[in-house]
């Protein structure tokens, strides 16, 4: 037979055990709500509409490492009136994401799509980086074509000086291979800037055609654009991307 000291503490023990389990409860639960914790599941209603936004125009979390060329200025080059063009039309605006203008950018080259590497490719990264700055010019392109990419995205379609591409770009593709080929998933032949994402399908033909109109019917085709010199970024999502030499470009 239990003597009383031992049920009281039994009873200690269970009270404090029931106490701590509803602590608990409650701070996971008015955590989700303030909005510190996300979960994902079959019921959530935030549903990813493709790989890079949701159904109620958010976007999906996606991170990695890319070798790019930024837009330089865009807010001072013809550019800007493009995006100003696109962020007018409300209903564009009802099916796609604008794409930030100081985001935009060519990819040379996708790297891996983490941001989990070992300490020895970073470093393989930033020698890359170091040896890219010594010899990294601005260039000019230009943008020749928009393109609507149905269930994807907005594209302005670019051309660079092939003179740029065969003498320059293809020798450094190669030092990459060389150099890090186990981060490379790979080396783009064609290049666009992206303008805008979808995240909601568009319901019918006639939708389909204004918006096709919408871009055909920009005046200004072909564009000058200036883009910065060669960075090697990682990024966080598709409009934060991020040098990795912390101090590239303070001294210019």
């Amino acid at each position: 037979m239990l003597s009383r000291a031992h049920i009281i503490r039994r009873t200690v023990y269970g009270s404090c055990t029931t106490l701590i389990f509803i602590y608990i409860v409650f701070g996971v639960y008015r955590y989700y709500y303030q909005g510190y914790f996300e979960f994902y599941d079959s019921t959530d209603p935030i549903k990813p509409y493709n790989k890079y936004t949701t159904i109620h125009g958010g976007l999906i979390p996606v991170s990695g490492y890319k070798i790019l060329q930024s837009v330089a200025n865009p807010s001072l080059q013809r550019i800007h009136d493009l995006y100003t063009y696109l962020n007018e039309n409300k209903e564009l605006k009802d099916y796609f994401i604008l794409v930030p203008e100081d985001s935009y950018h060519i990819t040379l080259t996708r790297l891996t799509n983490t941001l989990s590497i070992k300490e020895s490719q970073l470093q393989k990264l930033e020698e890359e980086q170091e040896l890219l700055d010594k010899n990294n010019p601005y260039i000019k392109c230009v943008g020749k074509k928009l393109l609507l990419i149905e269930k994807n995205e907005i594209r302005l379609q670019i051309e660079l000086n092939n003179k740029y591409i065969d003498g320059y770009i293809k020798n450094l593709q190669k030092r990459w291979n060389n150099n890090f080929p186990k981060l490379i998933t790979k080396h783009c032949t064609s290049f666009y800037i992206p303008l805008a994402y979808q995240y909601k399908d568009i319901p019918n033909q006639d939708i389909l055609n204004r918006f096709n109109e919408a871009l055909q019917q920009w005046y200004e085709m072909p564009i000058d654009v200036q883009l910065d010199p060669i960075e090697i970024c990682s990024y966080s999502n598709l409009f934060a991307y991020e040098p990795i030499l912390a101090d590239y470009g303070e001294d210019d």
